[in-house]
């Protein structure tokens, strides 16, 4: 037998989610050919000579054929001998097909294609007497063999020389000829009969099935099989074998599956040959056949494809004159696991392209159902722990790496850690393909010291199912020193505000984290702003905890500070952790005992509305602690009156001497249209507690005072009168006197220490100027004096200003105001301050006062117009100036002007003969 050898390459691909596939196909080998170049079942047998004496012969009517797949099973007959259907698989499948349908036919396809199921062969068989003692009614059975004549041996109630069968064979679709025959199951598990046996075991002959598997016989078989003896006429008559009387023959049975030799061209897969489970590297023969012959060598496309996975192509060279197919062996690795299906075609199948044009495709193709499962391989390495000391009950950071040496993805798989032999961490792990998970584990070492294993695993109920059951476990040793350890925790400090000489409450926890360890006189400590006020020494049980609470006294010194705790604090550095033994400190405050209260200071003057003013307060500290810039003092003063609300911006950063007090104002401005409107003046020290106080009871005051009318007073405009009016009388200026200066004292706090500074503030009246109307034809200036007739308006011009108080200190702009009220007094009404008889002056600039513009005078001079009656002789008025605030109070001032001298009048100017 020749061999065609060929090493094809693998051929690798890749499909998202499923396990890399991959054929490797080698050693095509040509099957072996049969001699009668059929494709059927061969029966043999040993034929014994005719000696011509007496004897009997088996004519074989039919075959009984029954297939059994699981819990399918189907029987059919086929009629006649093997010259008329010669046990060809199509004649065997055609007759499944026509007895029991689509599914007869499917359950012999799989049988003979695909190795599916066991086979039953019985031969159904009538016995022929030699001679001619019966009548020649029986010729219809008669069979002429070697020129002696034997008939079939008939149902014959009187005949008692003959062995009376004792079993028909009945099939719905046999013909009825067959049904008369009495027949025998001759079954071919029996390998030889004797034939002295034969006529007294008719009826007994074995009816046990015989399973027929074509995997039972191997080309072995055939190659060294006895040839065996074919009478050439048994391909014409029916199966006929004479025995001797003495003669013992041997009658014997093989079958072989082979290919059908035939002129037409035509490929086909016969058989796909693989286990119905495969693991990893398994292997896949195909028989790809050539049913015609005498073609040379032909070179034809071959494929197989496993479902999930990849596929092979490989060109595949059949010798059509010696042999009739080539098996083509695969290796299959990496596959997706479970239920897949292998498919072989050869020549382009029945749908893809033919290099060689055959009658039909159908059998091109052939598939087959398998089963794959891949085995696994994990494996772990690389563990590792960060270098240090590791103590009892530390959480170690292990890095672990878990691999998955196969093509396929996997999900769950088990990985285990154990520490000192017990199990403290199991994880389940998704891979990839060839993938590698690191991961960093914190585990628990637990306590007890000295050196403890650590032990990774992964999949280790079934590593020994691994193709590498070496690499599935791997460990890491570590020292484990005594948990010497001590912590303080849960500091609680109350009250956190308290003044001078009151107690606060103390309270923490601390622990001992050794698990198994008792320890004795452990020293815990309070400390205060830093020191250390207070010492115990404590027990502590194995993961002891102790709960601790202290009085303490915070003394008279005033301000933040800490109180803290700690334990083990000189053998600190002996512990596991060293930074645990101090807790953070709280603050506490300690106020002094003070109290603060405020006072309203009544000031002379009226709040005059459109005005400015300074409203004063007193401030005092009752309490031995001074109130310095850093307390950061505050007050406030809000004004409410009817129709609205000022609130002025807070004084910020008052100072107090201890036990003393300090002067405070406010300067705000009377809102215009409030004359007659009650003011509230509410002012409020410490407003916002920034000052620690036993008592704020007396923090706030409320003065109350009445807006007056603005300064708004203008006479009438003259007119002609022939006379003073009866009541006038010439007076001089009155001799009144202002509130010319104010002074005050403050406490300042300057370079570590209070200052007393007394604040002076003082009027200087300056000029008050009338000069005639330059438009007055009878203005004159001579001798040091301005004349002028009556009847002609004049100008004033007032300009004052404000000094510091002699021996006081210069005030600061903010703590007091320009003057913005003026009025003259004229002698035309003697002088009177009533309104309507005097002249309100307008603020023109800082500290500068003119009359208002006069709607009479051309061009709306700023002009007072003197009485045409106004008699001859000197005219001087009187200028009052107020609402010069400052925190004493409110200065005010009079002052005379310069005089004009008065002589005639207009109509002196104007007229003749007056």
């Amino acid at each position: 037998m020749k061999s065609i050898i060929k090493y094809l390459f693998s051929m690798t691909l890749v499909f998202a989610g499923v396990f890399l596939f991959a054929i490797t196909a080698s050693a095509a080998t040509p099957e072996f050919r049969a001699d009668d170049e059929q494709q059927k079942i061969i029966l043999t047998t040993s034929m014994p000579a005719y000696d011509g004496n007496a004897g009997y012969a088996i004519h074989a009517l039919g075959y009984l054929l029954n297939i059994t797949s699981g819990s399918t099973s189907k029987t059919v007959f086929l009629e006649g001998g093997m010259d008329y259907h010669q046990f060809r698989y199509a004649t065997i499948i055609a007759e499944f097909n026509t007895e029991h349908g689509a599914s007869g036919k499917t359950l012999a396809e799989n049988y003979f294609y695909n190795g599916s199921g066991t086979m039953t062969l019985d031969t159904v068989f009538t016995l022929w007497q030699k001679g001619g003692g019966y009548s020649s009614s029986y010729d219809d059975y008669k069979c002429v063999k070697a020129g002696k004549t034997g008939w079939v041996q008939a149902k014959i109630n009187d005949s008692s020389n003959v062995e009376t069968p004792s079993k028909e064979v009945y099939a719905s679709n046999w013909t009825s000829q067959i049904k008369t025959f009495p027949v025998k199951f001759w079954n071919w598990s029996e390998k030889s009969y004797c034939w002295s046996y034969y006529a007294t075991r008719m009826n007994n002959c074995k009816t046990t099935t015989y399973p027929l598997n074509p995997s039972t016989f191997t080309d072995d078989t055939v190659r060294y099989y006895s040839a065996p003896y074919y009478a050439s006429d048994w391909q014409n008559a029916a199966m006929l074998c004479e025995f001797s009387t003495s003669g013992t023959p041997a009658i014997r049975e093989y079958y072989k599956r082979t290919i059908v030799r035939q002129n037409s061209m035509n490929f086909k897969v016969t058989e796909i040959q693989a286990p119905s489970s495969i693991t990893d590297s398994g292997t896949v023969t195909v028989l790809y056949s050539n049913e015609h012959f005498n073609i040379g060598v032909q070179t034809v496309s071959t494929n197989l494809t496993l479902s999930g996975g990849s596929s092979i192509d490989y060109e595949l060279d059949l010798d059509t004159n010696n042999y009739s197919g080539c098996y083509l062996t695969y290796t299959i690795y990496g596959y997706s696991e479970g239920s897949q299906t292998l498919t072989a075609t050869v020549n382009g199948g029945t749908n893809g392209y033919h290099r060689y044009s055959e009658l039909t495709y159908t059998d091109n193709i052939k598939t087959k159902g398998i089963t794959v499962s891949a085995k696994k391989d994990f494996g772990v390495w690389g563990l590792s722990v960060p270098t240090g000391d590791i103590y009892e009950n530390d959480t170690i950071a292990l890095t672990v790496n878990w691999t998955n040496y196969k093509s396929g993805s996997y999900s769950n798989v088990p990985a285990t850690i154990y520490i000192g032999g017990n199990l403290v961490y199991t994880d389940y792990l998704s891979f990839n393909g060839y993938g590698t998970i690191t991961k960093t584990y914190y585990l628990n070492v637990g306590s007890g010291a000295g050196s403890k294993q650590i032990t990774a695993r992964i999949n280790w109920s079934q590593y020994l199912n691994e193709s590498d059951p070496n690499d599935n476990e791997r460990s890491y040793t570590i020292n484990v020193l005594e948990y010497y350890e001590f912590s303080i925790s849960g500091l609680s400090v109350s009250p956190t505000s308290v003044y001078q000489n009151e107690n606060i409450t103390v309270s923490f926890r601390t622990d001992s984290w050794n698990m198994v360890k008792a320890y004795y006189n452990i020293p815990v400590e309070i400390l205060y702003d830093g020191v250390p006020v207070r010492t115990e020494y404590v027990y502590f049980a194995p993961y002891g905890i102790n709960y601790h609470s202290y009085t303490l006294n915070v003394g008279s010194e005033v301000g933040t500070h800490s109180v803290s705790a700690r334990i083990n604090w000189p053998n600190r550095y002996n512990e596991a952790d060293p930074n645990n033994n101090q807790i953070a400190s709280q603050l506490i405050t300690v106020r002094a005992s003070t109290n603060l209260g405020i006072e309203y200071i009544s000031t002379n003057g009226e709040y005059r509305e459109g005005t400015e003013v300074i409203t004063t307060f007193r401030v005092r500290n009752v309490g031995s602690n001074a109130i310095l810039p850093n307390n950061n003092l505050k007050a406030s003063l809000n004004i409410i009156y009817s129709g609205g609300n000022i609130s002025m911006p807070m004084k910020t950063q008052i100072v107090i001497l201890a036990n003393g007090d300090n002067l405070i104002y406010f300067k705000w401005l009377v809102p215009s249209g409030t004359a007659g409107k009650t003011m509230y003046m509410s002012a409020v020290i410490n407003p916002d507690n920034s000052v620690s106080e036993m008592n704020t009871g007396d923090n706030t005051v409320t003065a109350v005072k009445t807006v007056i009318a603005a300064n708004n007073s203008s006479t009438p405009d003259t007119r002609f009168e022939r006379m003073a009016p009866s009541d006038f009388v010439r007076v001089s200026p009155p001799s009144n006197a202002g509130v010319t200066s104010a002074s005050w004292s403050e406490w300042v706090y300057e370079n570590n220490s209070f200052i007393r500074r007394t604040y002076g503030l003082s009027l200087n009246s300056g000029n008050l100027t009338i000069v005639p109307d330059a438009n007055a034809p009878s203005r004159v200036y001579k001798n040091g004096l301005w004349h002028m007739g009556s009847g002609y308006g004049f100008t004033v011009n007032w300009a004052l200003s404000t000094s510091t108080l002699c021996g006081t200190t210069a005030p600061a702009s903010s703590s007091y105001t320009g003057a913005q009220t003026a009025s003259i007094f004229i002698p035309e009404y003697k002088y009177s301050t009533a309104v309507g008889k005097y002249r309100s002056l307008n603020l023109t600039g800082a500290n500068a006062f003119q009359l208002p513009q006069n709607p009479y005078a051309q061009g709306n001079t700023r002009l007072h117009f003197i009485p045409l009656w106004f008699p001859d002789g000197v005219y001087t008025v009187r200028g009052y100036v107020s609402d010069i605030w400052t925190p004493a109070g409110m200065l005010t001032g009079y002052m005379n002007s310069n005089t004009i001298n008065i002589t005639q009048s207009s109509y002196d100017d104007w007229y003749i003969g007056r």
